[in-house]
């Protein structure tokens, strides 16, 4: 069944090829996670393709958070049907357009995934959160939520790209990432700090290579020296430890 659906997504265009989003996947996303019997919220996670890939891994349920407003042209609800058409209409996976401000917090989740949307929050807050009192009580407000659907051994996997990177520093365009906008990203350090103070705990961290460099290459990529020259794209993981009694 998975293979298939590597198969699937890349023949419908979802994806470039399947051999990258199995190696993106069960490499790079998601190494020595065990879904079976648990249950998931993806925010931010459009059309679901990472959410359905839980899904089919024997996920209890999974939920994609991806706000669609009227009139948007992302057609994310859209690709989110096809691909479940596709799947044969898998019923443990649904698609929510609310965003969590407005989503009925009354059930906690053992994973929780943030893929390149923790800066998406709130941009122009991300943008000076370092310096601005306020842009960081706006996070610490979003991550006040979090704590509402975890429960104290939840995981939150926290995938973007750091604000440092070469190429950013000597004002030139990254030619694999030209469209970053690198001030509107913070680094996983800081992220951790933040999150530190929300009584989530840092597992570990991790830098994702470019998907079409393989596993060779992510051998030799894959950490913060090289990555700062190439994506700059890291992997967080933290655990909350429950409220402060």
């Amino acid at each position: 069944m998975i293979n298939n659906f590597y198969k699937l997504m890349s023949t419908n265009n979802f994806y470039t090829t399947s051999s990258r989003l199995k190696f993106y996947l069960e490499n790079q996303l998601f190494p020595d996670i065990d879904f079976n019997g648990k249950s998931i919220i993806d925010i931010g996670g459009g059309n679901g393709l990472f959410g359905f890939y839980a899904a089919l891994n024997g996920a209890k349920e999974v939920l994609v958070m991806e706000p669609e407003f009227d009139g948007s042209q992302n057609n994310m609800i859209s690709q989110f049907n096809q691909i479940k058409n596709l799947l044969d209409n898998p019923d443990n996976i649904f698609h929510t357009n609310k965003v969590l401000e407005d989503y009925e917090r009354n059930k906690t989740f053992d994973y929780v995934l943030m893929h390149n949307s923790i800066n998406h929050i709130d941009e122009e807050a991300c943008i000076v959160l370092q310096t601005d009192e306020r842009a960081k009580e706006k996070y610490f407000a979003f991550f006040s939520l979090l704590q509402e659907i975890c429960h104290s051994k939840t995981r939150l996997i926290i995938c973007d790209c750091d604000k440092s990177n070469f190429w950013n520093s000597i004002s030139l365009k990254n030619p694999i990432a030209p469209s970053i906008e690198w001030e509107k990203h913070q680094s996983p350090n800081y992220w951790s700090k933040l999150l530190t103070e929300k009584n989530f705990k840092h597992i570990k961290t991790s830098w994702n290579s470019p998907n079409v460099l393989g596993k060779i290459g992510h051998l030799i990529t894959a950490n913060k020296f090289i990555s700062y020259f190439l994506q700059s794209h890291f992997r967080l993981e933290m655990q909350y430890q429950g409220k402060i009694k």
